[in-house]
């Protein structure tokens, strides 16, 4: 696929956002999970174009996927979520209840299930990415780009 991912290098990624396109830290903690604002003042400042050391996933709610490109730019490919809980989704809002997804073009849904049905492509009938937090969990033989595995962020 793309190389293999780890919750420090999507917490990195997340963390060039800040503050060259995102002004407040309080964007990384979501209502129903906050993050203690000494965290989120502690965040560090990427602008400079310095990349360690880098938020951890103390410092946001939400996980990130930093492997796709623009080319995966595909309605249903999930690029960042609620941080995964003790369960299948995120206990953010209530024990394994869901996740809100952020897609790809800018949308954000919330689901009740790790699960994304990306309907058919390429000659599959359906394609499907059972796991938005695991890797390997794409319909064999779907195109690559469009799965996920959302990491870091606070649980």
């Amino acid at each position: 696929m793309y190389g293999s991912q780890s919750a420090a290098n999507n917490m990195l990624a997340l963390n060039l956002l800040y503050k060259g396109y995102i002004a407040d830290a309080r964007v990384f903690s979501c209502p129903q999970k906050r993050i203690l604002p000494a965290l989120l003042t502690a965040i560090p400042d990427t602008t400079s174009g310095r990349t360690a050391p880098s938020m951890t996933s103390a410092q946001s709610s939400y996980g990130y996927d930093s492997k796709h490109t623009q080319a995966d730019a595909d309605a249903t490919a999930a690029i960042a979520a609620d941080a995964k809980g003790a369960g299948a989704n995120s206990d953010h809002h209530g024990p394994n209840a869901g996740q809100n997804i952020l897609f790809a073009p800018g949308h954000v849904e919330f689901r009740d299930s790790p699960i994304i049905d990306h309907g058919g492509a390429g000659g599959i009938a359906s394609i499907i990415d059972t796991d938005i937090y695991a890797p390997g969990t794409l319909t064999p033989g779907a195109p690559t780009g469009l799965e996920s595995e959302i990491l870091g962020g606070s649980p």
